[in-house]
């Protein structure tokens, strides 16, 4: 069953974050907690007790669960976070859009760039773990010529960008299982 989020009519409301605060609000920045291998993060609660639980929190104003958190603090004070939907939505001035917009890339740069190397390293994993001369070469003019996936590889490790070891990953990948 599908979750439902309350959403927010922005243009009822006199005020760009209720609840949060008095306005003008001033952009802090964004964070996302760090996660384990297992997909945890770990919390340190007030008796000293280290708890490991999943990563996230909700939004100040929506209430749905983020896991990347937009931080704001209103004139009177208040610091609060909200989801990357609610800050686009907000009726805020257009250098804090441009700095919301620029923090939601730079972090999407920084997962992308984590998944790539991630799967760089469990490519070079695969490569030292299997021999692929015994498949054959992808392209049907190499394989006439006598050459294998090998040689293929050895290619395209030497030749190719990020992109072209990646394509080159999955395809050997599936080869694999």
């Amino acid at each position: 069953m599908a979750r439902k989020t309350k959403r927010v009519n922005w243009e009822d409301s006199n005020q760009t974050f209720r609840y949060c605060g008095l306005a003008p609000y001033k952009f802090l920045g964004t964070h996302a907690q760090a996660v384990n291998a297992d997909g945890l993060t770990r919390v340190q609660s007030d008796d000293g007790l280290e708890h490991w639980t999943t990563p996230g929190g909700t939004c100040a104003v929506c209430g749905t669960y983020i896991k990347v958190f937009y931080n704001f603090v209103s004139a009177d004070g208040t610091q609060f976070h909200v989801g990357c939907e609610c800050a686009e939505q907000a009726n805020l001035s257009y250098a804090t859009l441009r700095q919301i917009d620029k923090a939601k890339r730079e972090h999407m740069r920084k997962m992308r760039w984590a998944r790539e190397t991630k799967q760089l390293q469990e490519l070079s994993d695969l490569l030292t773990e299997n021999d692929f001369s015994e498949y054959p070469h992808p392209n049907k003019w190499r394989q006439e010529k006598g050459e294998n996936l090998s040689h293929y590889i050895e290619w395209m490790m030497d030749h190719s960008g990020t992109s072209g070891k990646l394509k080159m990953f999955k395809m050997l990948r599936k080869l694999v299982k």
